[in-house]
């Protein structure tokens, strides 16, 4: 199999305002002439602005994948792009929340209607020195794509203890 994968990225301070971008692709081939070989590219582009207690970050990201052996029932290809955005809040010392949410769409198995969409929200609470108590909740949904649909929350406690 061939594969190429690069990336780049840059960040900076600018009055008071740190920033970061990153870009990155990968692209692989097959030599492989099995019908489920497939060709796929990807690439990703993020950037992050913090200002203060406030970090507000965004990703763009996009998956191609092709079956190499041509077939005609589409299954296995993939042409796939997500949208991304989080922001956090640092509230104090100890309490921080974050909010995201994930937009995605495209062609999945032939199928040109799927659609993937989340919304998460959390906390982060420093309950005493070592110990940090982490709770969140999320909200998806799925449709198309030739499957099932699907939606449902999660939510999730997680109290971390180091020493």
């Amino acid at each position: 199999a061939d594969e190429t994968s690069y990336g780049v990225s840059y960040s900076s301070s600018v009055n008071g305002a740190d920033f970061s971008i990153g870009y990155a692709a990968a692209s692989t081939g097959s030599a492989n002439d099995a019908g489920a070989s497939t060709d796929l590219n990807a690439s990703s582009l993020a950037v992050g602005v913090s200002v203060g207690n406030i970090s507000i970050d965004m990703a763009r990201n996009a998956q191609k994948a092709d079956r190499n052996d041509d077939n005609s029932s589409a299954a296995g290809t993939d042409d796939l792009s997500s949208t991304n955005f989080g922001v956090s809040y640092a509230v104090s010392d100890s309490l921080t929340i974050t909010a995201a949410s994930v937009a995605a769409d495209g062609t999945h198995d032939g199928s040109a209607d799927y659609k993937y969409d989340e919304s998460a929200y959390g906390i982060a609470y420093t309950v005493a020195s070592g110990v940090t108590l982490y709770a969140s909740y999320s909200d998806f949904t799925q449709s198309g794509g030739g499957g099932t649909d699907v939606s449902g929350t999660g939510t999730t406690l997680n109290l971390a203890v180091s020493f």
